[in-house]
């Protein structure tokens, strides 16, 4: 299985983490097919600290989930 970062909103929406593109940065998309998928839960988690750069994402609650 592999593993993805699920973003819920302040507003209870939920999102999905999309891979890191060429100047660092990390959005959300809505499926988890377009999401970045990671080998561990470990490493989902450690990809948090990109997410945190976006100002966008301010008060997002993120989860590493197994799909």
């Amino acid at each position: 299985m592999a593993w993805v970062v699920m973003l819920t909103s302040p507003s209870g929406d939920r999102f999905y983490g999309e891979a890191i593109d060429r100047d660092g940065i990390r959005y959300r998309c809505a499926s988890t097919a377009q999401a970045e998928a990671f080998k561990t839960k470990s490493d989902a988690e450690e990809s948090f600290y990109y997410f945190r750069f976006m100002r966008a994402l301010d008060g997002y609650q993120l989860e590493a989930v197994e799909i």
